[in-house]
């Protein structure tokens, strides 16, 4: 199976969450893969931890914008 590197994943599911509205269901799916693709296929990439940090605030923007909700 042909899978994008880990980097481009990361990048394209951040683009898609900049793209759904604030509040959107798929905000926290969106951020919870980013984190499971960086964990399970980042192996020793070399920007691991960079990547691990751009998932991770996915996640807080979601947890925010559900606190102000």
């Amino acid at each position: 199976m042909l899978q994008p590197p880990v980097d481009a994943a990361v990048r394209a599911l951040g683009l898609l969450f900049q793209l759904v509205p604030q509040g959107d269901p798929l905000e926290p799916l969106l951020g919870a893969a980013a984190t499971i693709i960086v964990d399970i296929r980042g192996g020793n990439h070399p920007q691991k931890e960079k990547l691990r940090d751009g998932a991770a605030r996915l996640l807080l923007i979601t947890a925010a914008s559900m606190l102000v909700l």
